[in-house]
């Protein structure tokens, strides 16, 4: 009887100290993108919050980065992937603050000419993956952050878009 009751213990300490450690139910840490993008091993599997610029375009896909910082980091919503295990049950937070970053993100320049948003800015969570972790990201050597939650989000404006004003009625010529 003393020996089921220790293994039951055991078990239950092992289940709960696993259920803390999750991505889901961890405390993220506070670090930059050039951290994490120069140095993805250290993160890897662990939840962070990183304050970056996104932006995103139909041809490279999406990406965090920042000012003074060659590092980039792949910017992939959490879906609850199946490989790597740790990311099964890893959704990303459908909250105001997401669905306000989803319709700023729309009016990303997304590679056009004339725009008025060249990107976003915001605090970003999410574990970072490695690019061997998952098989159809084998293709890059970036650090992945496989996004949780998303917060204070703000379009900045593209300061180097100086089109002239067009015309509010159109010049009819004269004969």
């Amino acid at each position: 009887m003393k020996a089921f009751v220790i293994g039951w213990a055991t078990a239950v300490l092992t289940i709960a100290a696993f259920a803390q450690a999750t991505p889901e139910k961890a405390q993220p840490v506070h670090v930059s993108v050039c951290d994490v993008g120069n140095s993805p091993d250290k993160f890897r599997g662990k939840l962070v919050t990183v304050h970056g610029r996104f932006n995103s375009n139909w041809e490279w896909g999406a990406w965090i980065w920042a000012d003074n910082c060659d590092a980039t980091l792949e910017f992939i919503p959490a879906n609850g992937f199946s490989s790597p295990s740790y990311l099964s049950n890893v959704y990303i937070r459908r909250d105001a603050a997401f669905r306000a970053f989803e319709k700023q993100a729309r009016l990303l320049c997304d590679g056009a000419p004339l725009c008025d948003f060249d990107y976003l800015e915001a605090d970003f969570t999410g574990v970072v993956v490695g690019p061997h972790e998952v098989r159809f990201w084998a293709d890059h050597n970036d650090a992945t952050l496989v996004v949780t939650a998303i917060a204070d989000s703000k379009l900045h404006r593209d300061e180097s878009n100086q089109s002239p004003q067009l015309p509010s009625a159109i010049p009819v010529p004269e004969h």
